[in-house]
């Protein structure tokens, strides 16, 4: 009888000891899913917005740059010289949007704040054109008036791209404090289902051996 209760603590001791390696398995693959995700949705999405929204502001600068040089100079054929590169900069403002729309929103804000953008460069665009047109004719004081009447939109154009670059620089934040408690979690999981075996196992052992202890006792005063 007492070999069958040493059998049955010896099964049982193992099964915990399995048992305690799988779960930790489990609860490991499950952190270490949950980082993956974490980590591939910071590359996929979040830094490229940051990186997207980047490059669209930087665009932005170019053109208002060559839009200045377009007023500033006299001549005819050097201001045609440059209409050619202000083109190229506006496509590149509007590729950006429609690949960031298309590719990297993350929710719904970022999409508000990404239509809020779009309708200010369209602003921007007719009111730059309009200053263009009096450029091309050396009209400097209708140049300068028309461009004054942009300046609210262009304004409020910088601070709604500075707000969403803040935006996705907050969700990158967010993503990486999230995988940090992920992490931590992880961590406090595996220790706590350590702990949990060492005392299930040692528990078995402890009173097996006591087990077996008597029962040598028992055999000996028996001889």
């Amino acid at each position: 009888m007492m070999n069958l209760s040493i059998s049955r603590r010896l099964q049982a001791m193992i099964a915990s000891a399995i048992l305690a390696l799988i779960v930790l398995a489990i609860s490991g693959a499950h952190v270490a899913g949950n980082l993956r995700g974490s980590v591939n949705y910071l590359y996929t999405k979040t830094q490229p917005s940051i990186e997207a929204i980047s490059e669209i502001n930087e665009n932005f600068l170019r053109l208002r740059l060559l839009v200045l040089y377009h007023i500033a100079l006299k001549e005819p054929e050097k201001k045609a010289a440059l209409e050619p590169q202000m083109k190229t900069q506006r496509e590149k403002i509007l590729q950006g949007l429609a690949r960031y729309e298309k590719e990297l929103l993350s929710d719904a804000k970022d999409k508000e704040m990404l239509d809020v953008d779009k309708k200010f460069f369209t602003t921007y665009f007719e009111e730059i054109e309009a200053a263009l047109e009096k450029s091309r004719a050396n009209d400097y004081e209708g140049t300068w008036a028309t461009v004054a009447k942009a300046t609210a939109n262009m304004k409020q154009l910088t601070e709604a791209i500075e707000t969403h670059k803040k935006y996705n620089n907050h969700l990158a934040e967010d993503f990486y404090k999230s995988s940090a408690a992920s992490d931590r979690q992880g961590q406090y999981i595996a220790l706590t289902l350590i702990i949990l075996s060492i005392l299930s196992v040692g528990g078995i052992g402890f009173f097996l051996m006591r087990g077996i202890n008597k029962a040598l006792q028992s055999t000996q005063n028996a001889v």
